[in-house]
């Protein structure tokens, strides 16, 4: 069970390693790991192990002196802390062969400490898994972190998990995994979620079941036609209760929770 006391050791945990990462004391900001690893999705870059994640913060900071965070929301469940935030600073330095421009940035990121798939040591009566046969769930997005946040979520607890980062795609991976649920982020490039779910039904009946997923409420606030494609939808950032609540009832599954210590 998440209380008080505990959901307040973890918001100070991420506040503090925020604040560490600023002060630039690299000592405070690795203890936040058991071992530290980074992995930069968009660039295909992975930093592991002490000497190589220091390097990352250091080449960084030579680059980005004065970055620094906002916290636009912190959001809890029983597993994981979903920080959401802005990224900003000025570049002042080389950044490997890219000289020093000057030009400022604000980057909308998001941080999370979901279980990986390596495994976590969840209390009794956390979630661990479903019963029943596995499931395939299809999740769609065009933001890497996205993906990566879901899949961080929902692989540990059993689900056959297939990624796809655009409309396309999305139609493909369909085709050959079947999946029993197809989660789908609203604002893509290209052929958006409207437009896939649409080609879903179109191609499938009634067999998806569609989870649709925005950051913009007013997308289903204008979207209450008989004719919609989706069966649900969720509003992001999420909370990862109201994330397994949604797929336990499309899915009608039911959870299994750890034993009593």
């Amino acid at each position: 069970m998440l209380t008080p006391e505990i959901r307040a050791a973890r918001e100070k945990l991420v506040l503090d390693h925020f604040h560490d990462e600023v002060r630039q004391d690299w000592d405070d900001v690795l203890s936040t790991f058991p071992h530290p690893h980074y992995e930069l999705i968009p660039i295909m870059t992975v930093h592991d192990g002490d000497r190589d994640v220091r390097a990352y913060y250091h080449d960084t900071r030579v680059a980005f002196p004065d970055q620094d965070h906002e916290i636009i929301a912190l959001r809890h469940s029983d597993d994981a802390v979903i920080c959401e935030f802005y990224l900003l600073g000025t570049h002042l330095g080389p950044f490997g062969a890219i000289p020093a421009t000057g030009s400022t940035f604000k980057v909308r990121m998001f941080f999370s400490d979901a279980p990986s798939p390596h495994g976590v040591d969840r209390g009794p009566g956390q979630i661990r898994g479903y019963a029943g046969a596995r499931r395939r769930i299809l999740v769609t997005d065009d933001d890497p972190v996205h993906l990566t946040m879901v899949r961080d979520i929902l692989a540990p607890l059993g689900f056959e998990l297939t990624l796809a980062d655009n409309g396309d795609a999305c139609l493909a991976a369909y085709r050959e995994a079947r999946p029993d649920l197809v989660m789908l982020d609203i604002s893509m490039r290209g052929r958006d979620g409207w437009e896939t779910a649409r080609a879903l039904r179109a191609e499938h009946g009634d067999d998806p079941v569609i989870l649709m997923v925005s950051a913009n409420v007013h997308d289903f606030q204008r979207s209450r036609r008989e004719d919609d494609p989706h069966d649900d939808y969720l509003t992001k950032p999420f909370e990862i209760d109201a994330l397994l609540e949604r797929i336990a009832t499309l899915l009608t599954i039911e959870w299994t929770r750890g034993g009593a210590a």
